[in-house]
């Protein structure tokens, strides 16, 4: 409880606790210890929280003022809305992968930060993501203006070492829309494309989630399945009386 109030994550605390409780076995395995009291400690119930996404009003607030205000990363958070990318996913997106007749990238590789290029994704499978029609005309203009074979042409040093967030959290706060991660900008894309009806299975293979259970989360997360369903409660709000209209009685 004392970990935790201080402000370490549940999970985190979990993880503190199989490493003492891993320590302890090791112990009474060896024979340094005659048993182990840390058997009776449980790992906690982590809390599910919703996940954290932009609304459709927010995102379009967010491209249309970086684009407006010239953002430098306006790119960014486009194609991350639009495609769904991991950050290391879009980093090491290249020309070559795109294919603009048939509107499809093919992920091959990350760029990670202190790592450099690597040339398999994060499950090690090549993936597949649709490219909605309305990004390919800002594709065409980065490709008219590439200098390198890379998509994504950002000198910053928040970008280069994994700090993008702390970028896009400023931006948010500035534009007065709700602070969210680069990460939480993925999650906006699979909420937003779910709430727009795009089918469960497609989304999850865009993303490149391994369980469909796990694209199910941010459906369930988001609500989409609850809206509208209470509306045949036969419960009726009282009128107030100011809005009632008063009949007179006719004077014979």
């Amino acid at each position: 409880d004392k970990i935790e109030a201080s402000g370490t994550s549940r999970s985190m605390t979990n993880l503190i606790l199989k490493e003492v409780k891993c320590t302890f076995s090791f112990a009474l395995h060896m024979g340094a210890i005659k048993s182990n009291p840390m058997t009776v400690l449980k790992v906690r119930r982590s809390i599910k929280r919703r996940k954290e996404a932009l609304t459709h009003v927010e995102s379009n607030r967010l491209l249309s003022e970086a684009k407006r205000r010239g953002h430098p990363y306006y790119q960014v958070w486009l194609l991350t809305l639009a495609l769904g990318l991991r950050r290391s996913e879009l980093a090491g997106l290249q020309w070559l992968d795109i294919n603009f007749e048939h509107r499809l990238a093919y992920l091959r590789r990350q760029k990670i930060p202190g790592e450099g290029v690597v040339p398999f994704l994060k499950d090690r499978e090549e993936r597949v993501v649709a490219i909605p029609a309305f990004v390919i005309p800002e594709l065409k203009k980065m490709r008219g203006m590439a200098k390198t074979d890379f998509v994504i042409e950002l000198d910053c040093r928040f970008w280069e070492t994994g700090m993008q967030a702390d970028v896009l959290r400023k931006f948010c706060r500035e534009i007065g829309i709700k602070e969210v991660t680069h990460h939480q900008l993925r999650a906006t894309h699979i909420t937003l494309a779910l709430i727009d009806g795009i089918p469960l299975g497609i989304v999850k293979e865009n993303v490149g989630h391994a369980k469909l259970s796990t694209t199910d989360e941010y459906f369930r997360s988001a609500g989409i399945d609850m809206r509208g369903q209470t509306d045949g409660l036969r419960i009726h709000v009282p009128e107030d009386e100011e809005n009632k209209i008063v009949r007179l009685r006719q004077v014979k």
